[in-house]
């Protein structure tokens, strides 16, 4: 069967005119072009989150030497400022460098996850939306009594429905 005798029979069957069935045979070809083209785009999706991972793994490890060299300009002012001051700047820059734990992080390894019963007060500052009233307000509940599931972290004041969204990925309660 010739092109010729097949185009008029799918026109012939389906009732249809020539301009019709060049108009069906472009959105089909879309259509499969773009079947094809979605897992591609797929892989390209993991390689990005895998590059912002690597990205942010460095950024810290940055930050983790800048601080040390901060920490150690410190201690040398403190033989001529005395230790008060020094004391103050060092807590500035620790409540500066909180880097905030993201569900990216979380979900590459269960390990990066927040345990409400056991963490330190800079690791809940980690939390996204938890500064540091936040965290010593989690230690105090915590001393009288355990969280039992991640959702009792809305008991703390100033931590409701909203907030408990975006963070429930990142927290446990072990």
């Amino acid at each position: 069967m010739q092109f010729k005798e097949i185009v008029n029979r799918i026109k012939s069957t389906f009732f249809i005119t020539s301009q019709e069935l060049y108009i069906i045979s472009i959105l089909l070809i879309g259509s499969l072009i773009g079947v094809l083209i979605q897992p591609i785009n797929n892989n390209d999706d993991i390689l990005i989150k895998k590059a912002f991972t690597i990205a942010e793994q460095n950024t810290e490890k940055s930050l983790e030497s800048n601080s040390e060299k901060i920490q150690e300009s410190n201690s040398s002012e403190s033989n001529t400022l005395g230790s008060n001051t020094t004391e103050s700047s060092s807590n500035i820059n620790q409540t500066q460098q909180v880097k905030k734990l993201t569900v990216e992080d979380a979900y590459a390894n269960e390990s990066n996850k927040i345990n409400l019963n056991t963490a330190s007060k800079s690791e809940l500052m980690r939390i996204p939306g938890v500064g540091e009233k936040t965290a010593e307000k989690i230690i105090e509940y915590r001393k009288s009594q355990k969280f039992s599931a991640p959702r009792d972290i809305m008991k703390i004041k100033g931590i409701g429905t909203k907030k408990y969204e975006k963070i429930k990925e990142i927290i446990i309660a072990k």
